[in-house]
């Protein structure tokens, strides 16, 4: 599966490989320099506009699906609980009833001594349920955190994929289109500084992943403290 998808990666980004390259910015302080960027022989050409164009489609349909799967995911983790919930319920009934349940006939023809020991036994078998309903509930708690957990991290690390492709692609798409409609001349300092550090912004998801695993997932930071002191 990594290599189908790594595979329509490349065929999809062989555009790049085209319009990008040493492009020739011309800054009003009289500063003629050169940035990796669209090559400017492509300003007027309907190429970067429609590569970044369906690039910004397809990574839409990205999020839109893995939104619906977390959805669908939450949907069945919530049934799942419920549904342990409920039987957990029906057994804790059914073993207090039976625990509490006793036979009067019986009693009356056995020895003070018998009466005794069914009475010891009685109790044993209450606190015993009792116990193992406290587990039950501690248990189910911690699914319930668990699950919370889960979800949290799931939206932190869509809206963290949101921010930084969606941002990066639209920005590729608007300055194309800019690009297209109105020749770029002369620009400023400040303009060429945000065209050379603006699309970092693409490594916001790749950074920050790491952090939100570490503070939302217990297991990933166990792992991580034990290879820090392994």
């Amino acid at each position: 599966m990594c290599v189908v998808v790594i595979a329509i990666g490349a065929v999809l980004n062989v555009p790049i490989a085209i319009i990008n390259g040493k492009r020739t910015v011309e800054i009003e302080t009289n500063i003629n320099t050169t940035r990796c960027d669209v090559l400017n022989r492509f300003d007027n050409n309907l190429l970067p506009i429609l590569h970044f164009g369906f690039l910004n489609f397809l990574s839409l349909l990205s999020v839109i699906f893995i939104v619906v799967t977390q959805v669908k995911v939450r949907g069945v983790i919530l049934h799942q609980t419920a549904l342990r919930k409920r039987i957990g319920a029906s057994t804790n009934q059914t073993a207090k009833n039976s625990s509490g349940r006793t036979d009067f006939t019986e009693i009356a023809g056995e020895s003070s001594e018998a009466v005794e020991k069914i009475n010891v036994s009685a109790i044993q078998g209450t606190k015993l349920f009792t116990i193992t309903q406290k587990l039950v509930k501690v248990k189910n708690r911690a699914e319930e955190d668990q699950n919370i957990r889960i979800t949290f991290t799931f939206c932190i690390v869509t809206i963290l994929l949101l921010v930084s492709f969606q941002a990066f692609l639209w920005y590729q798409t608007l300055l194309s289109l800019d690009r297209y409609l109105h020749p770029e001349g002369r620009i400023s300092k400040a303009r060429d500084t945000f065209y050379e550090y603006f699309p970092d912004i693409i490594t916001i998801n790749g950074v920050l992943n790491p952090f939100v695993y570490y503070f939302t997932d217990n297991k990933f930071k166990r792992e991580l403290k034990g290879l820090c002191r392994g």
